[in-house]
């Protein structure tokens, strides 16, 4: 990897905590309950067991069969895949997004973030032909975060259908 890479990279991650301390103290209004603080601690476990197993698989078939990517684009997936399964456990057990928060407007900021990771994805990998895999950090973000869309949307849905059962029973 080219060292502009990497400054890049880092320059990339340090814009990223940036933004989260100033969101995050912008947004002291969003907290959470007990009950959500306890479950988001079981999704911690779940993501981290899942990070545990994708590297056990992953060693074993790099192991068998040699590299099926590089080695930074495997771990990055692995991390990934982590955070995907901590989402879908809090996201469904109402523990992902504050009480007070609102799903939608959480849903299209994850929607826009993921919309820009395809563009610099897909614009990157025409104007830059060979060397694809510099950017496949950027569509493996996406696919995260449209998968995490997707789960939001289906706790919507989920949660909407309850409620209309909920109002004709009663």
């Amino acid at each position: 990897m080219s060292t502009s890479f990497i400054i890049g990279f880092c320059v990339g991650i340090l814009v990223v905590v940036i933004v989260c301390i100033i969101l995050s103290k912008k947004n002291c209004r969003n907290k959470y309950d007990e009950r959500q603080k306890a479950i988001q601690g079981v999704a911690y476990k779940f993501g981290f067991l899942a990070m545990v197993a994708y590297f056990i698989a992953n060693g074993i078939v790099c192991m068998l069969l040699d590299d099926w990517l590089p080695t930074f684009i495997m771990n990055f997936i692995g991390i990934c895949f982590g955070i995907v399964c901590y989402a879908g456990y809090a996201i469904f057990k109402d523990a992902y997004i504050s009480l007070n928060a609102k799903p939608l407007r959480f849903l299209i900021y994850l929607a826009l973030v993921s919309a820009f990771n395809y563009l610099v994805f897909f614009v990157n990998s025409q104007t830059n032909k060979g060397t694809p895999e510099i950017y496949l950090t950027n569509l493996i973000c996406a696919i995260l975060l449209t998968t995490v869309c997707a789960m939001i949307i289906i706790k919507i849905i989920i949660d909407k259908s309850r409620e209309k059962k909920e109002l004709v029973e009663e």
